[in-house]
This record gives structure tokens, C-alpha cells and sequence, in this order.
């Protein structure tokens, strides 16, 4: 019986040489195990006239542990733009090994910014699935680089509520919603005056879209409105006899200093400092306006005279 054969582990018998004469039962086995294993052989004479075949004889071969190579099928989904080299473990699919073969040691990517990228992947096999198998390096470990993509972030468009606001002689901010300054950038969103103002909001750059799938800026507008103004009028209609003299209505006005009085022209213009003054017979309407400047609202009031 021939000794000292030797094997590597996944090699077929047919591959394994014997002494002339012998040949194996099954030459289409595959040698599965490593160390010593015995496999059944036949031996056959010159003479087959005079002797017999002798077979299922135990053939001992020292199998050499090879391991498998293994290729695993990865598959890998876009990544969304965090700001962060890191892909999402998750994302990882490998189609021809299960779950507990192996684990993600590491997942990064060349660049955070949008555009194509490429991850590199970290994959150990265990150690009960590196007693078979190894990768094509021989090693436990190997890293892995595939190509995609990392796309925008999808984020809120900023919006208005219908508040008004009120002049108050102070810088007003306008308040947005969903406004987020990492993402975002904003102009003309403050002002003091009354009037329209157009709030400007812009993506900071190409790693950010708006929902709608655009990065056009968005346009809000706001209003501050005139404030009112402090002003009382207890002014009072008044009647006279004619006597000859000038009168006027019985004026009885409270404001503040800066506020600013004047009265109607007899061409309909509010150009008049002082209340005017009448002395014939017949009836007069006497008109005023009070008003500081735009920011204000403006009062207007009048009474008679008779």
C-alpha cells in the first residue's frame, strides 16, 4: 500500500498521483477535509488472467489546508450629503455571504462634498469562516473600494406667517420659518421703516436642494406698518354771534412734541400753522391733520364752526 501521498484540500483525486498500478475508487471525489484522510483505492496487476483486482483499499494522504478564496458581491447605495466622510453601514449589501461571515470594520468616503465619490470598505471574516475561506489576498481582512454617488440633501423650503409689523422706531427681524443657517444664507431680512421688504434666501452651496428638487432662492416679503399715533381730540363745534371779531372752533388737541399740526388752506391744502379765523356770518368747516412723518399713520379731523 503506498504511503507519503500528499494533497491540497479542494483538489479532486484524479489530481493526486499514485503508484502504477493502484487507482482510485471515486477519481471525481473532492478532497474536503485537511490532514491526514484516507480514501478508498483499487490496485490492479500486469496478470489480470492470474490475478485479482484488489479493491477499497485505504489509501492515507496528507491533505495540506488550502482555503477558499472569497469574492464577496457588493452592493451599495447613493448617500445623501451629511457634512461627514462616513457611509452609512447600512447601505452595505453583500449578496453571496451571510451576515454572520463577517463584519464592516470601516466605511468611508474620498470626498463629503456632492459629486461622484468612492467608499472604501473594511470587511473581516470571522474566524470560524476564515478557518475555510480567505480573501484573494490570503488575509482576514481586506479593504474594498466601490464607486457612487453622494447627493444633495433635500431640506425645507423657508416660509412666512402673515404676522404684521409695526414700526417701533427699532431694527426689526423678520421672522422665517424652517430657516436654517448651516444650510442657508439670507439677506435683506431686516428692517426699521415703514414699507415692503424682499427677504432673499439662497442654498450655501450645490450640497443643498429644496424638496421640489430646485436651489432657485426664495423671495419672502414682509411689511412694517406705519405706527399709530398718539393724538387725543377733544376738540368741540362752536357757535358764536356775529360781533365783527375773528373766531374759531374751540381747539382742544393732545399729542407729543414731534407730532406735527397743520390746517386746511381755502384751496384744500393742509399748508396751515394756525387754526384759521372767520368773523362774517355763515358756517365753516375747519379741517386738520396730524402726522409725524411716513412711518406714522396720519389723523385727520375737523369740526365747525357757525
Amino acid at each position: 500500500v503506498p504511503t507519503d501521498i500528499k494533497a491540497k484540500r479542494y483538489q479532486q483525486l484524479s489530481e493526486v498521483q499514485l503508484p502504477e498500478g493502484f487507482e482510485w475508487m471515486n477519481e471525481n471525489e473532492t478532497i474536503s477535509g485537511y490532514g491526514n484522510q484516507t480514501f478508498k483505492a483499487k490496485f490492479i496487476p500486469e496478470d489480470t488472467d492470474n490475478y485479482e483486482i484488489i479493491e477499497n483499499i485505504d489509501i492515507n494522504i496528507s491533505v495540506e489546508n488550502v482555503k477558499i478564496n472569497i469574492v464577496p458581491d457588493i452592493s451599495l447605495e447613493n448617500k445623501v450629503y451629511d457634512d461627514t466622510y462616513s457611509y452609512p453601514q447600512e447601505n452595505i449589501k453583500i449578496s453571496n455571504m451571510d451576515s454572520n461571515d463577517y463584519t464592516i470594520v470601516s466605511s468611508t468616503t474620498s470626498t463629503k462634498s456632492v459629486g461622484d465619490t468612492t467608499v472604501a470598505i473594511k470587511l473581516k471574516l470571522t474566524d470560524e469562516k476564515f478557518k475555510d475561506y480567505s480573501f484573494d489576498n490570503g488575509n482576514q481582512e481586506k479593504e474594498f473600494n466601490l464607486n457612487i454617488k453622494i447627493l444633495p440633501k433635500q431640506i425645507k423650503k423657508p416660509s412666512c406667517d402673515d404676522a404684521s409689523y409695526v414700526y417701533n422706531g427699532s431694527e426689526i427681524t423678520f421672522d422665517i420659518i424652517d430657516f436654517d443657517d448651516a444650510s442657508m444664507n439670507v439677506t435683506n431680512n431686516k428692517g426699521t421703516n415703514v414699507g415692503e421688504y424682499k427677504t432673499i434666501i439662497s442654498l450655501k452651496n450645490s450640497n443643498y436642494v429644496w424638496e421640489d428638487g430646485t436651489n432657485d432662492d426664495v423671495v419672502l416679503t414682509f411689511n412694517i406698518a406705519k405706527a399709530k399715533l398718539y393724538f387725543l381730540d377733544n376738540s368741540k363745534d362752536k357757535v358764536v354771534k356775529y360781533d365783527g371779531n375773528k373766531h374759531t372752533i374751540a381747539s382742544d388737541l393732545e399729542y407729543n412734541k414731534e407730532t406735527i399740526i397743520k390746517y386746511m388752506d381755502e384751496n384744500g391744502e393742509y399748508t396751515l400753522d394756525d387754526l384759521p379765523k372767520y368773523s362774517e356770518v355763515g358756517k365753516y368747516v375747519i379741517r386738520y391733520k396730524a402726522y409725524i412723518d411716513e412711518n406714522y399713520e396720519e389723523y385727520y379731523g375737523e369740526r365747525t364752526l357757525t
